[in-house]
């Protein structure tokens, strides 16, 4: 399968959407970690933390295929536009972040509502990075149909 990191793709997509995608990937990585510690510590059931996961992987993957990415004519590579969709949502997450503990606190508390919130959070970044990945190979095959 082809995909935005062969050889044969990889210079027509930025730089800059490819740290990106690589940061999605490591804080991901490291917050699925440190989810995977609280279940084994017993902080999290892994019934739990797998949903909050698949959550976090639906809502990033929605978000990652609706993300501004477009061919740049000057540039000939694929790039990633802000719109003010990530601005809202970067809002969302901060208001859910504030009133986390009034809207979970009666079944959750403490480590395992955090453990939650970084199990979404790295569900999210996960399906966002495969999101765009489903973006930019859209605008590669418009790009290549040409």
């Amino acid at each position: 399968m082809d995909h935005i990191f062969s050889d044969a793709n990889r210079p027509f997509v930025s730089k800059r959407l490819v740290t990106r995608l690589g940061i999605f990937s490591l804080i991901s990585f490291v917050l699925i970690f440190l989810v995977v510690l609280d279940v084994f510590h017993g902080q999290l059931t892994w019934m739990t933390a797998l949903i909050s996961v698949v959550v976090g992987l639906i809502l990033g993957f929605v978000y990652g295929r609706l993300s501004r990415v477009q061919w740049h004519e000057t540039e000939e590579k694929i790039v990633m536009r802000y719109d003010m969709l990530g601005f809202v949502l970067i809002g969302a997450y901060v208001v859910l972040s504030i009133f986390r503990d009034l809207l979970l606190d009666k079944y959750f508390s403490g480590v395992a509502l955090v453990s939650i919130s970084y199990a979404v959070l790295a569900g999210v970044l996960i399906g966002r990075f495969f999101g765009l990945q489903v973006a930019i190979m859209r605008v590669l095959r418009e790009r290549k149909a040409k």
